[in-house]
């Protein structure tokens, strides 16, 4: 399985302890982008998606986590 999928499953198991290194990183393997960082918050961008704000807090926020998670699945419905 690659790194990828190993991060994906990982958070979809586990959504309420999410790092936010570990969003970031499923980000960037996903093909977002980093457009900004302002202050503590990282804004990332896919071309057709909108932006989405990670803050540097740990946990995150289950509702950071379901919307990096909904852009996800909708990039890989839109693959297919």
């Amino acid at each position: 399985m690659d790194e990828r999928k190993k991060l994906l499953e990982q958070i979809r198991n586990n959504p309420n302890n999410v790092d936010y290194k570990d969003l970031i990183r499923l980000l960037d393997l996903s093909g977002f982008l980093l457009v900004s960082v302002k202050g503590d918050h990282y804004h990332y961008h896919r071309p057709g998606y909108r932006t989405l704000t990670v803050p540097c807090k740990n946990p995150l926020w289950i509702e950071i986590v379901k919307q990096a998670l909904r852009l996800i699945d909708e990039i890989e419905d839109s693959q297919d």
